[in-house]
């Protein structure tokens, strides 16, 4: 019992100590650094956002769902978005003492090890030796789809109920153990699983349809079929804990103010994996000079996640050939392929793939095909377990082969490490930004924030998170949806969000970034306004959107936005350093 103690700490030291590594030896309670080198924006800034958010809800007694604190004066339904709402909650003491950057890096690194953790305990409970839990551990919570989204991605990186999903589900299909409590048991891991991702849920019981379909034709040849109609009864229980778990979550992301419905974003078709890119790396890890492959554009949070390597691709052919006669490990691979096949996507192929049939299908079209690498790992991880477990029980008798597959597994895990670690930049909030005079004045208001904040440019959501949510933001990077149907507007920016950019335009200054982002994504007109068009624009925006404060952070061609503003409206009430600020205690015609 000590012994298994001592492995059990062992091997939670270890996955812990790679976690912080892989972080560059960071603090993981850092309350003023970000993965990255910035200037900040996107999924980081809007991670940080969520959890000073559920911090502030808890502490103020509000509707943590629904908020009026970003898209104002409208609002956003949190559940729409990647909230992971249990993590928020659970992290709140953190953010209280510490701040929320210090609860989003503390994730970041608990993700990946507790990941890890939690598919060793799950492999040691199947009954793999050791040294085949570990590797599974390691290969589950630190892969190449971990790896690349330890970088912002928190509600990705946190798979801690994950494994757990798919072994109770096993237990009840095999009659493993009581059914009726694994069944309670399997509806709170699907319900706390959906607490920090309902995307990772959905494609994780998609995976369990998968692979209980492909079960089917070896349950008919099996000496010990499964009894189908109890497992159709704890499947009950399994729904009704998972419900009663997250029932008010659900109701908010279906039923409540400001959901969504239908296509949500428009990145399903983008963000797939080439069939090269399960064996050839990229940019991203130790191997990829050797490969010859020249490093895509936006490579590093998509196309490595799907990286496998020759080497481990190899180990799980290995032991699918050394146990060829074992239905259990044929159907491992089987559906671990299907799985696998999903992120690729709708790419074009003879046949159409599972992935092509996903993203047509309603609600699933809304998954990122590259996510399937997620669960595609935990069969990668158990295959090469397989190997592992045959090469520790049959050491003595075929040590020659057995040496071969402890190597081969070597090289496998050392091509999937990262070629660099996780840079740390400085995402520090101005300091007019927690001054009396921004306290006092912004307290309540609706403020528009330039560089305006979007999907693009959100650091006003940073502000506001690190500031203490004491006003309202217009825009900010959130889903939201909008009229009866609550069609999705999906995370873009919110018009019209570059009147000043006409105005340089029109003024014949040079082009902003925004104009540029404009053009790209089809925001921008077919001709520029007049000065005067541009002036009465700006006065309704403002009007419209009930504004009562506008703050300018000068960054780059945006210390243009500052002139015009004192153009439209006169002197500036206050600010120091880079920011300037205007305050309306009237509202503006």
């Amino acid at each position: 019992m000590k012994r298994n103690w001592a492995y059990l700490v062992g091997a939670q030291l270890v996955f812990w100590f790679l976690s912080w590594a892989l972080h560059g030896f960071a603090n993981p309670l850092s309350d003023h650094l970000l993965p990255g080198t910035g200037p900040y924006s996107g999924d980081r800034v809007q991670e940080v956002w969520f959890f000073s958010w559920y911090a502030h809800a808890l502490a103020h007694g509000l509707n943590p769902f629904v908020t009026g604190m970003v898209n104002a004066p409208f609002g956003a339904n949190l559940m729409s978005n990647t909230t992971a709402p249990l993590l928020g909650f659970a992290g709140a003491p953190i953010t209280w003492a510490l701040g929320p950057l210090a609860t989003y890096n503390f994730f970041l690194h608990a993700g990946l090890a507790l990941t890890a953790s939690s598919a060793l305990f799950a492999a040691r409970r199947l009954g793999f030796s050791r040294l085949p839990a570990f590797v599974i551990g390691l290969i589950f919570g630190f892969s190449s789809q971990q790896t690349v989204q330890a970088q912002e991605h928190v509600f990705l990186v946190f798979q801690i109920f994950t494994p757990w999903i798919f072994l109770l589900t096993y237990e009840l299909v095999t009659r493993r153990s009581l059914p009726r409590r694994q069944g309670i048991l399997l509806g709170l891991a699907i319900g706390g699983q959906y607490l920090i991702s309902a995307e990772q849920v959905a494609i994780t019981l998609v995976t369990i349809a998968i692979g209980l379909i492909v079960a089917l034709p070896f349950s008919y040849t099996a000496r010990a079929r499964p009894d189908w109609r109890s497992v159709g009864k704890n499947a009950l229980y399994a729904a009704l804990f998972a419900m009663m778990v997250g029932a008010v979550f659900l109701y908010y992301q279906t039923s409540g103010l400001y959901r969504t419905k239908g296509l949500v974003h428009k990145w399903s078709a983008s963000q797939v994996a080439p069939l090269k890119s399960f064996v050839l790396p990229d940019s991203y890890y130790v191997g990829w000079p050797l490969a010859g492959r020249v490093p895509t554009a936006g490579s590093a949070i998509l196309e490595p996640g799907a990286y496998i390597g020759v080497a481990l691709v190899a180990v799980c052919v290995i032991a699918v050939v050394l146990h060829r006669r074992s239905r259990t490990v044929w159907w491992l691979a089987i559906t671990g392929l299907i799985v696998v096949s999903c992120a690729l996507g709708t790419q074009s192929y003879s046949i159409p793939t599972p992935g092509w049939l996903m993203l047509h299908a309603p609600l699933f079209n809304n998954i990122l095909p590259i996510r399937w690498m997620i669960v595609g790992w935990a069969f990668v991880a158990l295959l090469v377990g397989v190997g592992l477990q045959y090469a520790v029980t049959n050491w003595n008798i075929h040590r020659i082969r057995c040496v071969a597959i402890c190597l081969v597994t070597a090289a496998g895990l050392v091509a999937i490490c990262p070629a660099h670690t996780i840079a740390r930049g400085e995402a520090s909030v101005p300091a007019w930004f927690k001054s009396p005079a921004a306290l006092h004045g912004l307290a309540n208001g609706t403020v528009l924030e330039y560089p305006y904040p979007s999907v693009v440019n959100n650091l006003g959501m940073l502000y506001q998170a690190l500031s203490g949510m004491n006003y309202s933001l217009v825009g900010g990077e959130v889903i939201v949806g909008s009229g009866p149907d609550g069609e999705s507007l999906g995370a873009r920016p919110l018009t019209p969000h570059m009147v000043p950019d006409f105005f340089f335009q029109a003024e014949g200054l040079t082009p902003t970034q925004w104009f540029d982002l404009a053009l790209v994504n089809d925001y921008a007109p077919s001709a520029l306004p007049s000065l005067d068009v541009a002036i009465a624009d700006t006065r309704k925006f403002m009007v419209k959107n009930r504004i009562t404060d506008v703050v300018v952070t000068r960054v780059g061609d945006y210390k243009w936005v500052e002139s015009y503003f004192t153009f439209v409206f006169g002197p500036p009430t206050g600010g120091e350093g880079t920011v300037t600020w205007w305050h309306f205690p009237k509202k503006v015609k």
